[in-house]
């Protein structure tokens, strides 16, 4: 069997069918050993099912290179999930708003941030 890397992508050749499937066998027990021993929390909260619409967006505000260091509480509200604080410019209140509204689980954002110092 010869393996060649082409274009990113390996091809082997001359191997049987049964070299083939033991490959792909290793590649899928190595991606779930990736998986298994990946961190329980991310910065979009994608191997956390379990974790609510409102603790996604946390991370992503609190990750977020324009708004880290912005007072944003996130509250969970009847009509959706409440931005809250001061920031210092319209473009980062309206780029929460959009964060919040392109996070997993966000049905409605009611944007509570005021504007200035």
């Amino acid at each position: 069997m010869r393996t060649a890397l082409f274009l990113g992508i390996a091809v082997l050749t001359g191997c049987a069918r049964e070299d083939g499937e033991k490959l792909a066998r290793v590649g899928r027990r190595a991606g779930e050993t990736l998986r298994d021993a990946a961190p329980a929390r991310t910065p979009f909260g994608d191997l956390r099912p379990e974790a609510t619409p409102s603790d996604r967006v946390r991370v992503r505000l609190r990750t977020d290179a324009a708004l880290a260091d912005q007072p944003i509480q996130v509250v969970e509200g009847p009509e959706g999930l409440h931005l809250r604080g001061r920031v210092a410019t319209r473009e980062q209140a309206d780029w929460a708003v959009k964060l919040a509204r392109a996070t997993v689980g966000v049905t409605r954002v009611v944007n509570e941030i005021a504007v200035g110092l």
